[in-house]
């Protein structure tokens, strides 16, 4: 990942610094179904629009300026689609729209919910960092291992649902394994990292979505969003894609 010289970003009433790395410092909300808010343009530098004729469908993370990293039920198009990068509204021109180069996935048993959802997206030119472009950080095996309730996640996305085609995010916290089988029974597996319901689908409206979790000033993209309540029940929690599964199988 190439490193960022520290800076300090002003856009309308938002402040916020950004870390050597990777990952904004951000002041999260009380955590509930309803608390989803506007996103500060370009707070999330890494995130990307997936986009079929000028369309968005799913989101992304941009983990390196030739690979995004989504979901695999997203069904992204090699040599179709586009990544739209260091947008905030979708109605206004973006930074950059790369060209999907190749689609690269994790084998799958054909069961639903997939055990692992997840997809590698390499675009055809790299993307140019700047102030609105950026990767997020990818954990170690360590940190992988840490990821606990004392992390501070977020997920966010446009939401192909919502009125507005502006970036929305919403604070979440952790649900540990044995609450969140409880719930989804033997569906859920070490595969998966579940979360407060607000990171679901049909709370968050867009399939895709990062979960992002800080610490010691920092953000890691740990998962992506595969399934959660159909109704944004706020009984059952939302499941991620553990992102290490793909690393450590590359």
């Amino acid at each position: 990942l190439v490193s960022l010289w520290p800076r300090l970003v002003s856009l309308a009433s938002c402040l916020f610094v950004v870390s050597s790395l990777c990952g904004p410092v951000l002041s999260l909300w009380p955590v509930s179904v309803g608390n989803m808010t506007e996103s500060c343009p370009f707070f999330w530098p890494w995130q990307v629009s997936l986009q079929a004729d000028g369309r968005h469908y799913c989101s992304g993370a941009l983990i390196h300026n030739r690979w995004v990293l989504t979901a695999q039920h997203c069904k992204v198009r090699a040599k179709e689609d586009m990544v739209v990068l260091g947008v905030h509204d979708l109605g206004f021109s973006p930074s950059e729209s790369i060209l999907v180069d190749e689609v690269f996935n994790l084998p799958q048993d054909g069961s639903y919910p997939p055990n692992t959802d997840l997809s590698l997206v390499r675009l055809s030119v790299p993307a140019r960092f700047n102030s609105d472009v950026s990767a997020v950080c990818v954990p170690d095996e360590e940190e992988d291992e840490d990821l606990d309730s004392s992390w501070s996640c977020v997920t966010a996305g446009w939401g192909v649902s919502r009125a507005t085609d502006r970036l929305h995010h919403v604070g979440l916290t952790l649900v540990n394994q044995t609450t969140c089988r409880e719930k989804w029974g033997g569906l859920v597996t070490d595969s998966h990292i579940c979360s407060h319901p607000a990171g679901s689908i049909s709370c968050m409206g867009d399939s895709g979505a990062p979960l992002l979790c800080r610490k010691r000033g920092s953000y890691f993209l740990f998962g992506v969003v595969t399934w959660g309540s159909r109704r944004c029940d706020a009984d059952k929690p939302a499941v991620f894609s553990r992102i290490s599964d793909y690393l450590c199988n590359q």
